[in-house]
């Protein structure tokens, strides 16, 4: 079954209507009148968002800015505790609290 049948008609006129009509100028523009050049357009779009939802997943993935910032502090904190000065300790909390800051300015993924 169509996609779009699942959807009732005033809906799909509200929200589809638009993209139809741009669809179908760039079908007659583009010189797809056969189903088989429709069937190769939208093969071509699949393939192109699943490439786009893999690269979307990957980003997903990865730290954000802010969960860096947060690694770095923990990770010099730990590392000045164990091996620095106390003089190293009050240069990290002066600077940490900068660092918090900016990476809360970032909001959830920066």
């Amino acid at each position: 079954m169509s996609e779009y049948k699942q959807f009732d008609e005033d809906f799909a006129y509200d929200n589809f209507s638009g993209g139809y009509a741009k669809h179908v100028s760039a079908m007659t523009g583009e010189k797809l009148h056969s189903k088989a050049d429709i069937a190769w357009e939208l093969a071509y779009r699949d393939y192109r968002i699943e490439q786009l939802e893999r690269d979307l997943a990957e980003l997903k993935a990865q730290p954000s800015t802010r969960e860096v910032i947060e690694d770095v502090i923990v990770g010099a904190r730990n590392y000045i505790k164990g091996v620095g000065s106390p003089e190293h300790l009050n240069y990290l909390q002066e600077h940490e609290y900068a660092l918090r800051k900016y990476a809360q300015s970032l909001g959830g993924r920066g």
